[in-house]
């Protein structure tokens, strides 16, 4: 049995032997598990908002990232397996300053049934279309720009402007409610009404995207594909996916932001796996005579294998706990960078991330010991003495 009490000041002068190469040792490994915690932090986040994402709802957008026409609701809603037909545009600006980007996103009456999961009430719905200018704010985005209900919200956008030609936008808080999965970063609603009556005549009647609710989600392709037919020869052609479908495409394991993110994960843990294996490939070169002592002195291979192992995986855990808090903290920043209504997810530290984290950081510790390890393992003690 290894008595491990002794082996502790052996390891701290082992690590305090060469301060500057800890310390790079350890900014390096905290570096690396931050981009670790942040890029696997990421797809854990887009799990989340595919497991939030419905099946039985579509988004319909032009095919060609042209506007659709107001008209086309109508056709849409008479098609079989449609439960009902909800419009979804933006007025995308900034709030006093260009760095307060924002998104409102603007809606019709029956997004209230296309889009229950939005933690509105009745009453609420109808405070938002009984005031046109009206906009109600998710707790974070209400919390970020610092309003409460009463207070009126300017934007200023770019596109689109109002009939008068003004690019200003004003909006008055009627509601505040709770974050939803699906906008991880707070939203902004507003009426869509609003948007089409301010609007030039030119402009009126567009719309950024249908959100159709299937009364079936077993077939909700099948309508996916019979909306795409419907509008195919028209002016304004569509293209229809499903959310879960969209999100999925875009995050999903098998997505190339999934890759992408695992990728740059992977090489942050390769360059830990060089730097470290280095470090203390080079700190057992210049200690051989000290490993040769203490086989004389009555240490196991085992106990000084294990070591060295403690070498290398003490600056692995304490930088990846450390890399992972800082994740952790960018996570909670970013909502603070980034416009409302963009469905892109913050990084996620789960307790899953937690655990892969932490099982990379034994990994690296014992990959960068194994070869430093069998070298002492077969380490001649005459020899090394004599060498002195």
């Amino acid at each position: 049995m290894i008595d491990t009490t002794k082996y502790f000041p052996l390891i701290w002068a082992a690590l305090s032997r060469k301060p500057a190469r800890l310390a790079l040792t350890f900014t390096s490994v905290v570096i690396a598990f931050i981009l670790y915690g942040v890029t696997i932090g990421i797809n854990a986040g887009f799990q989340n908002l595919i497991d939030a994402a419905r099946l039985d709802r579509i988004h319909v957008s032009g095919n060609h990232a042209g506007p659709l026409m107001l008209a086309q609701r109508d056709q849409i809603g008479k098609l079989d397996n449609v439960s009902d037909v909800g419009i979804f545009d933006r007025v995308v600006g900034y709030h006093q300053n260009p760095k307060n980007t924002i998104a409102v996103l603007m809606m019709d009456r029956a997004m209230r049934n296309v889009f229950p999961d939005l933690p509105v009430s009745q009453q609420q719905w109808t405070n938002l279309y009984s005031v046109r200018d009206g906009v109600i704010f998710s707790q974070m985005m209400a919390e970020r720009y610092d309003i409460d209900v009463g207070d009126k919200f300017p934007v200023v956008t770019q596109q689109p402007t109002r009939s008068d030609g003004s690019n200003l936008w004003t909006f008055e808080v009627v509601s505040i409610v709770d974050d939803i999965p699906l906008y991880p970063i707070g939203f902004a609603i507003g009426n869509y009404d609003f948007l089409d009556r301010a609007r030039s005549l030119t402009e009126s009647g567009k719309v950024g995207q249908f959100w159709v609710l299937a009364k079936d989600s077993a077939q909700v392709d099948e309508l996916g594909e019979m909306i795409d037919q419907s509008f195919a020869n028209s002016p304004h052609p569509t293209k229809s996916n499903s959310e879960k479908a969209i999100f999925e495409s875009i995050g999903g394991s098998d997505s190339e932001v999934a890759l992408g993110a695992t990728m740059l994960a992977g090489a942050g843990i390769l360059m830990i796996i060089v730097l470290t294996t280095n470090a203390i490939a080079q700190s057992v070169r210049e200690r051989m005579h000290e490993f040769a002592v203490m086989k004389t002195l009555g240490f196991t291979d085992t106990g000084v294998v294990v070591l060295v192992f403690a070498e290398a995986a003490a600056p692995c855990l304490l930088g990846c706990v450390t890399g992972l808090a800082l994740a952790k903290a960018l996570s909670v920043l970013l909502p603070h960078l980034l416009p409302s209504g963009v469905g892109f997810p913050m990084p996620y530290v789960s307790s899953s991330v937690l655990v892969s984290a932490i099982g990379a950081a034994v990994a690296v510790a014992f990959i960068s010991s194994v070869v430093p390890a069998s070298r002492i393992a077969r380490l001649e003690v005459a020899v090394a003495l004599s060498r002195r």
